[in-house]
């Protein structure tokens, strides 16, 4: 057998092996793609350097390697990333949860909403984080994808919220009665845009493109959710850093009597379309 110690060692000096990779393999990315393939945490493999791989374990490992050789996203390899101190199962069905997505969790959870809508939940990062923290408001999540549908479902069930969403297939908010918070990380990057980038190689297209501006759906949204949103609800809409000046006129038009802003990320740069209504 082989232990912890020698695997990473190993990884770190084939580099020249794996050229096909995207980025250099980190000591991190090592670490928990040893601890996926032996069933413990990254904690434990920096504990355990001496700790021996069985037959199956190095089996899964050389497998887990072989896909990011190919250029597969390391939470894809994994089959699950953090967001918001929760583990989320993710696959290609659905985008990889990023850490800009937490400022539309840290400003819901000041709103108190009692009534909330996550449109186009994929995963279920948003609705499911929601109803940890939330302990009472009734939660919604659709999505056009059964399949990003079915992966939000298991990670409900992994959190022990499923009892507290209704998930639902559907567009936009088709099927969703009246809420007082509509939260959507929608698809947000120009078609055009899309195409030079390496996202697009290997996350779903669906969950991407957003049009020939960018705001395509988003202004759907902004549509439909005027039959939708409560009286003093709110709406939060994640956006790319380069579209918040139009992201705002376009909730001017569709919401003219509500308070519009965009908040910035901790980049500093735009993130996050706030209409309060």
């Amino acid at each position: 057998m082989l232990t912890v110690q020698h695997f990473l060692f190993n990884i770190l000096s084939i580099n020249s092996i794996l050229s096909s990779l995207p980025s250099t393999l980190s000591r991190r990315e090592a670490e928990l793609i040893l601890a996926q393939a032996m069933g413990a945490t990254r904690e434990w493999i920096i504990a355990h350097p001496e700790a021996e791989l069985n037959e199956d374990q190095h089996t899964r490992f050389d497998m887990m390697i072989a896909q990011m050789s190919r250029g597969m996203p390391l939470p894809y390899v994994l089959g699950e990333w953090e967001f918001f101190g929760l583990a989320f199962k993710v696959n290609p069905h659905v985008l990889i949860p990023r850490p800009e997505t937490e400022l539309l969790i840290e400003t819901a959870i000041r709103y108190q909403p009692f009534a909330i809508c996550d449109v186009g939940t994929g995963s279920g990062i948003i609705a499911i984080t929601l109803a940890t923290k939330l302990n009472d408001a009734e939660i919604f999540a659709t999505d056009i994808s059964e399949e990003a549908l079915k992966v939000s479902k298991e990670n409900a069930q992994r959190h022990g919220v499923a009892d507290r969403i209704k998930f639902i297939h559907g567009d936009l908010l088709e099927g969703v009665g009246k809420v007082n918070m509509i939260c959507a990380n929608l698809p947000y990057i120009p078609t055009q845009e899309l195409e030079a980038l390496e996202v697009i190689k290997h996350e779903p297209r669906l969950a991407l493109d957003g049009g020939d501006d960018g705001l395509r759906i988003i202004e759907r949204l902004l549509d439909a959710a005027r039959d939708h949103l409560l009286p003093h609800g709110v709406i939060l809409a994640e956006i790319a850093a380069n579209e918040g000046e139009a992201a705002l006129s376009l909730a001017k038009n569709y919401f003219p009597t509500a308070e519009s802003e965009v908040k910035k990320d901790l980049a500093g740069l735009d993130r996050l379309l706030v209409v309060s209504s």
